[in-house]
């Protein structure tokens, strides 16, 4: 099978990166998850050692698509974005990199994303209230509550209803409908 042929390959010569492009996503859809990133990961530093910068975006982009809770993937893709002045499509990976992390054990992961984008555009209102949910969800009402401060005179309508919403559930306290 291909497989097995991609393997051999690269068991022959381990920085053949084109066998090890084929084979990472194959593993992927067989469940080897671990298995398949490192090879994405050992690709795209092989590229960006070489200065290949749109290579090594090119690898990390399929390692999204085809790895998409790993993390990593995520983070180095937008961080390679950001490099190369491609701010919107840095912010874009990092906000479809965090729907990826939407289970409770993966809360601190969406954190870390949404934090990131925030350090990108600052006053979006969806970053800035997930990200309040999210440290709600975490026991770090304070943080939240701070955020959802920052976030309620930038913000009106259903956005604002939904800040003052969370905050009432944070505070239990009226003060927040006025």
């Amino acid at each position: 099978t291909t497989l097995f042929r991609s393997r051999t390959l690269l068991v022959e010569n381990p920085n053949h990166r084109e066998a090890a492009l084929r084979l990472a996503p194959m593993l992927a859809v067989d469940g080897e998850f671990f298995e398949s990133w490192q090879l994405y990961r050992r690709v795209a530093l092989e590229h960006a050692r070489d200065k290949q910068y749109f290579e090594c975006l090119a690898v990390y982009r399929e390692a999204c698509r085809f790895v998409p809770g790993e993390f990593e993937a995520w983070r180095l893709c937008a961080d390679l974005l950001v490099k190369l002045k491609r701010h919107d499509e840095a912010f874009e990976t990092l906000l479809d990199g965090r729907t990826h992390f939407t289970h409770s054990r993966h809360r601190a992961q969406a954190i870390a994303l949404l934090t990131r984008a925030r350090e990108i555009e600052p006053w979006d209102g969806f970053v800035l209230l997930d990200l309040a949910r999210l440290f709600a969800a975490q026991g770090q009402g304070e943080l939240a509550l701070e955020l959802l401060a920052n976030l309620a005179p930038r913000v009106e309508g259903r956005d604002l209803r939904r800040v003052r919403w969370l905050q009432l559930q944070l505070t239990l306290s009226a003060r927040h409908f006025f």
